[in-house]
């Protein structure tokens, strides 16, 4: 069975069961694994780890992730038997990703040459690519009936409701002590302040003193409201393309297999979350919370995920 999709102004495409409110089965997964093993940045990872094992050519195919970061997701595929390969264009990042073991390659995705991959995965990296380019070189880095998968956010997707809720979220995490000091937690790979914290802080990346983080609440007592410092972050600040944006161009030059749409909100807070087992529990029960208020109507999900396959040429051409 499936649903009409439509991005605020992007096309329909149709959902495959599994889309929200129904979903992966990422609580049971995570329970079965020891809970103080984990870091906050493992629990996105995760999710999105359970959701390319539904989705994924059997192992041992050839994967490319784009915009890998510290390699987490690449080594927890890479141990399920696939055969990646892991790029980003920061040094730091691949530093850590090879630290773990990772095939990783330092360079910008516009300019790798590699391949042919059964896969190439943008992991909450094509937002702020040059989004033609990005696509073309994907295409000829694709072997025949190769696989794009896709996950990202759609920021105009967010309501009021949606953009109060996250700010809410950070700052109960806040009181509970749970955010790290001054910003983004320690990873093996330094980062800047990510949105969340902007959101919080009303501080912007290039804002001096960005990484000091208020001391009480006073940080959202400021001008305007929750979604229009959203909407000035990833619009204006950012320049992130739009979720419709990026369903259109990939439908545009690929057959789509897969929609659906995802909780995503949680992420921006691990980001921000240090700590191990009580912030882990946290951070998993905040996952089920996004997940009921979506279904509920009360917030939007800005999360979603595609997945389209290399269009083949039409016969007598």
């Amino acid at each position: 069975m499936t649903a009409a999709f439509k991005f605020s102004n992007g096309p329909p495409v149709s959902i495959t069961p599994g889309a929200v409110p129904e979903r992966l089965d990422s609580d049971a997964q995570l329970r079965r694994r020891s809970v103080i093993e984990l870091e906050p940045a493992d629990v996105p990872v995760i999710e999105t780890e359970l959701f390319l094992r539904e989705t994924l050519p059997p192992a041992p195919a050839r994967v490319l992730e784009v915009g890998a970061g510290d390699g987490r997701l690449a080594a927890r595929l890479a141990l399920g038997g696939w055969d990646v390969t892991a790029v980003d264009c920061s040094e730091q990042a691949v530093a850590a990703a090879r630290a773990r073991g990772v095939d990783a390659v330092c360079a910008d995705f516009l300019e790798y040459r590699g391949g042919p991959f059964d896969v190439v995965a943008f992991t909450r990296s094509l937002h702020h690519m040059p989004l033609e380019p990005a696509l073309e070189r994907a295409e000829a880095l694709l072997a025949r009936d190769g696989v794009l998968i896709l996950e990202e956010f759609a920021y105009e997707r967010a309501d009021e409701s949606t953009a109060e809720y996250l700010e809410d979220e950070l700052e109960e995490f806040r009181e509970l002590g749970y955010l790290a000091d001054g910003g983004p937690a320690a990873t093996a790979a330094p980062r800047a302040p990510g949105p969340a914290f902007a959101l919080r802080s009303g501080a912007g990346l290039d804002t001096p003193g960005a990484l000091e983080a208020p001391d009480t609440p006073a940080g959202f007592a400021r001008d305007g409201n929750p979604l229009e410092r959203w909407v000035t972050y990833f619009r204006d600040e950012r320049q992130v393309h739009e979720g419709a944006a990026l369903a259109r161009a990939i439908a545009w030059r690929f057959d789509l297999l897969r929609a659906e749409r995802a909780p995503y909100l949680y992420r921006f807070v691990a980001t921000e979350t240090a700590g191990r087992e009580e912030a882990v529990r946290a951070l998993i029960g905040l996952i089920d919370r996004e997940e009921q208020l979506i279904s509920q109507g009360m917030i939007q999900a800005v999360g979603f995920r595609l997945v389209a396959r290399l269009r083949r040429p039409e016969a007598g051409r």
